[in-house]
């Protein structure tokens, strides 16, 4: 089963989030570059190797050395295929032998995994910070950067730039370390982000827990999207890293790397947290970036981290205004509060409101992140109909035609002569032709025109359907053309 995160719940950000952004644009530059050297390496490497093979051939009493032994497995097992010919000069044929297989070596460490990758044999400490550069390839390169985009951007506007790029750097050379000592592969050369992706990940977990995450599934030839909180998924995940370290799996995957570099990020996260220092992160850069966030939210989070949600939510109480970013901070700590307390009625009014902000503030992901954990608890018949409305229509926007059809169909269905039934019954018609299903679209279509219409517009795009649908059944209508 081949499960790839899609997206998840995002905070309001308060800055672009450059010190990812520019993560990203190297890691693209250094793939560009170092494909473009090693290149003109392979081809140096390849002439040379062809160069000792054909000398090898004409003198195979002389002994290989590495990297000729690897380069030449074959030739490396044979036996001498005849005797050295009387009086020949041994001696200087081994030594250009030698000279060329001394060239070989000289030439792969033109490679860039091997110039800038991580060998704990060499010692080459450098290494440990620029084998975070470096990729296999394209595929290799959009994994690691798919996930740090979705994790990074929320990490580094939590604790600033500065921060969050000493972090990432260190969180990538511990990984190595642990790599290196867990495996004591001490010849393989490691390269790849995955390491200091892995430690955004863990301070991901600490800092974004309950943060909803949608992903996209197969499960055998069967696509399927799905979401989940990030205390379910990233624990499963480094869960499976340490499983495949430990049976030692192989494939070319850094496991340990991996789980050196979560658990790394998590611990760190989790020390920011609890001693306090990234709360006072927060207030510097609140201050340096002028966000005038209000005091008593402040301290009513530090109250709900306290165990008094009691005393959070009298406070929450009269600054939890939607509208405004302050508000929606402000509605997120008085749900925090609510569930602590277990008042799910309040819990639920506060979603419903964080929901409508969110779309008033046109945060989609945020709103849909809202909707979706409303639908996981039982809660979705809770949701008005005209948010549901404009959830549908965001969710056709983002090609998600399964969850826009079931949304737009739970409004036109409530009440067929509600004042949201119409443009529920068009939009889902429109879906359908979209999908190329005519006889859907023409049944919805033919059920918008029984409504009493005087608008001059929804009759012609009600005509204009209709004509749409009919085309689309014709070429499967027509008989085939003579022979």
């Amino acid at each position: 089963m081949l499960v790839v995160p899609l997206s998840h719940e995002r905070n309001l950000a308060r800055r672009w989030p450059w010190v990812t952004t520019v993560i990203v644009l190297l890691n693209v530059a250094a793939l560009f570059l170092c494909t473009m050297n090693d290149q003109r390496v392979a081809i140096e490497l390849e002439q040379r190797v062809q160069e000792a093979a054909e000398y090898y051939a004409q003198h195979p009493w002389l002994e290989l050395q590495p990297p000729l032994t690897t380069w030449l497995p074959d030739l490396a097992r044979s036996a001498p295929a005849r005797a050295p010919e009387p009086g020949s000069p041994i001696a200087e044929q081994q030594a250009e032998l030698d000279r060329q297989t001394q060239e070989l070596e000289q030439a792969r460490h033109g490679l860039s995994s091997w110039r800038f990758g991580y060998n704990h044999a060499r010692g080459e400490w450098p290494g440990l910070l620029t084998h975070q550069f470096l990729h296999r390839g394209v595929l290799h390169l959009l994994f690691n950067m798919w996930f740090l985009w979705l994790v990074g951007c929320n990490v580094e506007d939590a604790w600033g730039r500065l921060l969050f790029t000493g972090f990432y750097l260190s969180g990538g050379a511990i990984a190595g370390l642990v790599h290196a000592w867990m495996t004591g592969s001490s010849q393989l050369i490691l390269i790849g982000a995955s390491g200091a992706v892995a430690a955004a990940m863990g301070a991901f977990l600490v800092g974004f827990a309950s943060t909803r995450i949608r992903f996209f599934g197969l499960l055998l030839i069967r696509p399927m999207t799905f979401s989940a909180p990030a205390y379910v998924m990233l624990p499963l995940w480094a869960s499976g890293e340490l499983v495949s370290g430990v049976a030692d799996s192989g494939g070319g995957v850094a496991h340990w790397a991996h789980v050196g570099g979560f658990v790394y990020g998590f611990l760190v996260a989790l020390g920011l947290r609890l001693s306090g220092v990234e709360k006072r992160i927060d207030e510097v850069l609140d201050q340096s970036e002028g966000y005038a966030v209000d005091p008593a939210i402040t301290r009513a989070s530090a109250l709900i981290d306290a165990g008094k949600p009691a005393a959070a939510l009298a406070l929450l109480r009269e600054h939890a205004t939607a509208p405004e970013q302050s508000g929606a901070l402000a509605l997120s700590e008085l749900l925090r509060a609510q569930r602590a307390l277990g008042d799910h009625e309040g819990a639920l009014a506060t979603q419903l409101r964080l929901l409508e902000g969110y779309l008033q503030q046109q945060a989609v992901e945020q709103a849909l992140g809202v909707f979706e954990e409303l639908c996981a608890e039982g809660a979705r018949g809770r949701v008005p109909p005209h948010l549901v409305l404009r959830l549908a229509r965001q969710y056709r926007r983002r090609g998600d035609a399964e969850r826009a059809a079931s949304a737009f169909e739970e409004v036109h269905s409530a009440s067929q002569r509600s004042e949201h039934a119409l443009p529920a019954l068009l939009g889902h018609a429109e879906l359908a032709l979209e999908l190329g299903r005519a006889d859907a679209a023409r049944q919805l279509y033919e059920r918008a025109r029984s409504f009493v219409s005087r608008d001059v517009q929804v009759e012609s795009a009600i005509r204009q359907g209709l004509a749409r649908a009919s085309q689309l059944r014709r070429p499967s209508t027509q008989p085939p053309p003579p022979a």
